[in-house]
């Protein structure tokens, strides 16, 4: 019968990879508890109300009219967005239509490309510098705030 023995660098290197998982994991909960209450920034509430009209059919429109759109289209209901960019409206009307139209779902749409934002920042760290680079710069970004 042949033993394997594991290598210490091994052993460590697994254990701090699950606890920046669990780290980063814990952040996003909390991230969820504080945004499931309400939405407060006047720019969440516009995106998902774009969001909100893309998943109902209406296109990328919004009723929040801007003097600067009112230039180029006259109608005042479902008023073509010409500010924000499409992508995050867009994966966030995906959310409402699996989730339905609430806080819950704007947060999940807004948490998952910060926790990929992660996931790129360590794998960049990772193949750029070193493995403590990676996780120096994943920490500084997961705990800055204004990412989430």
């Amino acid at each position: 019968m042949e033993t394997r023995i594991v290598p210490r660098a091994s052993v460590r290197s697994a254990v701090v990879w699950v606890s920046v998982c669990l780290g980063i994991v814990f952040l996003f909960l909390i991230f969820m508890a504080h945004n499931l209450q309400s939405i407060g920034d006047v720019d969440a509430l516009d995106y998902a109300q774009i969001a909100r009209n893309l998943a109902q059919g209406h296109g990328f429109s919004t009723d929040f009219i801007k003097p600067l759109t009112l230039t180029r289209v006259r109608q005042l209901d479902h008023q073509p967005d010409l500010i924000f960019s499409p992508l995050h409206p867009l994966l966030t009307s995906l959310f409402i239509r699996a989730l339905g139209a609430s806080n819950r779902a704007i947060a999940l749409a807004s948490g998952l490309p910060f926790l990929l934002t992660l996931l790129v920042t360590y794998f960049l760290g990772l193949r750029l510098f070193d493995r403590r680079v990676a996780l120096l710069g994943t920490a500084t970004f997961g705990l800055y705030l204004g990412a989430l």
